[in-house]
């Protein structure tokens, strides 16, 4: 869970986002979601005993205008605002104060509902590229942070299984969850760049679901999945390193 307690800090500067929240480098200006969660993540950075009922009184705050908004949003916004739920559970998680458990609880509610209202817009959460090419750069940065917000929700549930001591059943039902891309693919700061590097994926024979990958590893005496297998760690960021001790953990008793 450490790694996934220092997304909070990850959040003061949008050169350090978290793997699963794309800095938008092609606006001037975040998304009110976005912006509103880096101003609240200085806030728990520098947080003391005295400013922190401030804190908490912030993200409340927050966490209520997503629950008033919540059926005029769309689609891409209804997104943004569970990214930031993300990191305000974080925060609540890595503070054991006496108010821990029930701010979690409720902010855990609050993103349960906000992706179900998510589900009647789309109909699914993720998909992957191939089955939904992506026409521009902006509609592919929606499309990728749903992938990688559906990779998350994984590695945290997997994570908190094995913690309790219990077999992480979950995992093993989500082979066709849709794999993230590359790393430079998705920190590209231009359009110009992010067109480069997909075509570079694109011919790199990625692996496109989360069955695939585990195929591979299970596999890697083959040559053909080797030189995949290559390509997927060449290509790896911080989501690639959970999503493979994921697999070590839960499938490790197959590879």
């Amino acid at each position: 869970m450490q790694m996934l307690y220092a997304y909070p800090q990850m959040m003061l500067r949008r050169q350090t986002f978290p793997p699963f929240i794309h800095p938008h480098w092609h606006l001037k200006t975040l998304p009110e979601a976005l912006g509103n969660c880096v101003g609240i993540s200085q806030l728990f950075a520098a947080r003391t005993p005295e400013t922190q009922p401030f804190l908490w009184r912030m993200v409340a705050a927050e966490e209520e205008r997503f629950r008033e908004k919540l059926h005029s949003f769309a689609p891409h916004e209804l997104h943004l605002c569970l990214e930031a739920m993300i990191i305000y559970m974080m925060m609540s998680m890595s503070e054991p104060d006496s108010e821990s458990k029930e701010r979690t609880s409720r902010l855990f509610e609050t993103a349960e509902l906000i992706g179900s209202r998510f589900l009647d817009h789309t109909g699914s959460y993720s998909t992957t590229e191939i089955s939904e090419p992506s026409s521009t750069w902006q509609d592919w940065i929606f499309a990728e942070s749903r992938r990688r917000m559906s990779c998350l929700w994984l590695i945290i549930g997997c994570v908190i299984t094995i913690e309790n001591g219990k077999k992480c059943s979950i995992c093993s039902d989500m082979c066709s969850l849709p794999l993230p891309s590359s790393k430079l693919l998705w920190e590209a700061r231009s359009l110009e760049e992010w067109q480069t590097e997909k075509a570079f994926f694109d011919m790199s024979c990625p692996f496109v679901t989360l069955g695939e990958l585990v195929e591979a590893k299970a596999n890697a005496g083959n040559p053909v999945e080797a030189q995949r297998l290559q390509g997927w760690e060449m290509g790896s960021d911080k989501m690639t390193v959970m999503l493979n001790i994921a697999v070590e953990f839960v499938w490790g008793n197959v590879l």
